[in-house]
């Protein structure tokens, strides 16, 4: 048998309370097989099974696809998402005159930010949102974002930012931006670069309401979508 140390992200790390397990797989395992193991270990997370998301060596995997020791395991959430990781509020004129630089005719720029509500919750009223990575995969996955879509959409440049941590209602979350030679392609780029952010970069939401009740976004067993 070998030992696999799997990392936890977001509501599997607080369901386990833990961030990591080490569970015991035979030789030739695959991931089902790991994910097999780790919820009869940890049966909090039998809820999760049908949805976690699995990445070995910070690349997503199938559940075919082989595990053995000395890999770098995590089990994540769906994502809920961007060429780089970024700490503070963005430069967006920064942005803006490196990808002019590139001599288009356009740039196109999106900033989400936190809104007071949420529609899938009773009340509707959100103070901050709380937002978690796995950090390395996730600045991986923003630069693809990006680099694809440079390649996609035949942009000059692109591309796209996510701050984690603890944000307030009006604080920006994720810019995008794309420099193309007519407004077009830039608009295109800059809207698929969203969304593909939301579904590939391994980055969590949890929403704060009024008097601290919170939950994950995306959470099966708190009834997210």
């Amino acid at each position: 048998m070998s030992r696999v140390t799997v990392r936890l992200f977001a509501a599997p790390r607080e369901a386990v309370g833990a961030r990591e397990v080490t569970v015991e797989v035979a030789p030739g395992a695959r991931v089902a097989d790991l994910l097999d193991a780790v919820v009869n270990r940890h049966p909090a997370l039998a809820p999760w099974r049908p949805h976690l998301l699995v990445s070995v060596n910070r690349a997503f995997a199938l559940p075919t696809s082989p595990v053995a020791a000395g890999d770098e395991v995590a089990l994540m959430p769906p994502v809920s998402g961007g060429s780089g990781l970024h700490e503070g509020p963005f430069d967006t004129d920064a942005v803006v005159r490196r990808l002019a630089a590139a001599g288009g005719g356009a740039v196109v720029t999106f900033t989400g930010v936190v809104r007071p509500t949420s529609g899938d919750r009773p009340g509707g009223s959100v103070v901050r949102l709380e937002f978690e990575s796995y950090e390395a995969m996730a600045e991986e996955a923003l630069a693809d974002v990006a680099s694809r879509a440079r390649a996609k959409f035949g942009v000059l440049d692109a591309v796209a930012y996510h701050r984690v941590g603890v944000l307030a209602v009006g604080e920006p979350i994720v810019l995008v931006a794309a420099a193309a030679a007519h407004r077009r392609e830039a608009f295109e780029a800059a809207q698929w670069m969203m969304e593909e952010i939301k579904s590939v970069v391994p980055i969590w939401k949890r929403e704060i309401a009024p008097g601290g009740d919170a939950r994950w976004v995306r959470d099966p067993v708190g009834g997210g979508p």
